[in-house]
């Protein structure tokens, strides 16, 4: 059968010439017909007739032609089911988004981390549990606050904020009030001369002179996994670090590159003079009404020129974006061509059950998919609770 097959390919490529011109017929349908007819022939004598000799079927009819692009859909249907079924259960196949401490990056270098477990004796392992005691102790002192705003706008009709900010508010009020931080709605700082989201850097810099730690959030979020705090996270990142070795920007990675969605600012002189110097580069506002507004670009633009020694002691990437950054995966062109281009960042970036949060950066209909995404955890926690009754 094999043998068969490579025969009716041969033949195919020997014939390509008529295929060729055929398909300069002008039209469309024969365009597509002739180069379908050539990529399908291969497969056309499993699919058409199992019982007929392939030589018959070297060229197609129009109908049997249907009949293998037929397959051939079904094909790709099955294989995009079953990578959303693979990437929504990342973390029941394996995938560890929380590691064990220093599992991050300069903006220069990737390199990998390694957070799962080894063979080391016990005596070991338990020096590294207290001092990750240790650590996490010293993390739980600082004061967190969890900082967000939106204006509601509806520039962007297809990823239109508005109403956003009353659906995700008591989601985040929930965690902070159960883990002793702040939530801080800075919708008051708006600047109304420039899109929205170039306002996260002027409510980031109101807020840090109060806190120890700010982490800003898109109102485009939630928290669906309310046991993972922000000191587990960033111990995740820097591990057994020394209060003078903090760094003071972590910020996660995607497809795109550094994503200015969600990220962390410890409050200190150089955190402050960044997020001027963010503000000043007024040469990246964009128009309102487009998808970009530039604060993403310019914080890339930062990055690139500012000196690698500053980067090391100063900014930490985590090797997984879902630490703090999950994204919903929804199939179109664009996200089914990253997924085979870019596998290993979707999967270290996709959104899966038990992730602490969702952030639904790039999608349309924002409103209706955060109420999914609600509705889907508030069904979790009752059935959660109907177990431990």
């Amino acid at each position: 059968m094999a043998a068969d097959l490579l025969d009716i390919c041969c033949q195919t490529s020997v014939s390509s010439k008529s295929v060729d011109s055929q398909a300069s017929s002008g039209t469309k349908l024969g365009f597509t017909a002739c180069f379908l007819q050539r990529v399908g022939v291969c497969c056309c004598c499993w699919w058409v007739s199992s019982s007929s000799s392939c030589r018959q079927w070297q060229w197609l009819s129009i109908g049997k032609l249907f009949r293998v692009a037929g397959g051939v859909v079904l094909c790709l249907f099955l294989s995009v089911y079953l990578s959303k079924l693979v990437l929504s259960r990342a973390n029941e196949l394996g995938r560890q988004c929380i590691l064990g401490g220093g599992g991050a990056s300069s903006t220069r270098e990737s390199g990998s981390f390694n957070g799962g477990g080894g063979s080391g004796d016990r005596h070991v392992d338990g020096d590294v549990e207290q001092g990750r005691q240790r650590s996490l102790e010293m993390l739980r002192s600082y004061r967190f606050a969890m900082v967000t705003c939106s204006d509601g706008s509806r520039t962007n009709p297809q990823r239109s904020f508005e109403g956003l900010m009353e659906l995700v508010t008591p989601n985040k009020r929930s965690y902070v009030a159960r883990h002793g931080y702040e939530f801080v709605d800075a919708s008051d700082v708006l600047d109304k001369e420039r899109p929205p989201s170039w306002s996260k850097i002027l409510a980031v810099r109101k807020s840090l002179p109060h806190y120890d730690w700010v982490f800003w959030n898109d109102a485009d979020s939630v928290v669906t996994n309310p046991a993972i705090s922000l000191e587990e996270i960033i111990h995740s990142v820097v591990g057994d670090t020394e209060p003078n070795n903090m760094p003071d920007f972590i910020i996660t990675k995607d497809v795109t590159g550094v994503n200015a969605g969600m990220f962390f600012f410890r409050n200190s002189e150089w955190s402050r003079n960044f997020l001027d110097l963010w503000w000043n580069q007024t040469a990246f506002v964009q128009p309102f009404g487009r998808s970009k507004s530039g604060d993403n670009d310019a914080l890339k633009h930062l990055l690139e020129v500012m000196p690698e020694h500053e980067q090391n002691q100063h900014i930490r990437i985590p090797h997984m974006q879902c630490l703090f950054n999950s994204n919903l995966w929804k199939l179109s062109w664009r996200s089914g061509r990253r997924l085979i281009t870019m596998t290993k960042t979707i999967w270290q970036g996709v959104y899966s059950k038990g992730d602490f949060m969702v952030h639904l950066a790039g999608l349309d209909d924002k409103k209706k998919l955060i109420e999914e995404v609600l509705h889907d955890i508030e069904g979790g926690e009752r059935s959660t609770r109907r177990l431990k009754v």
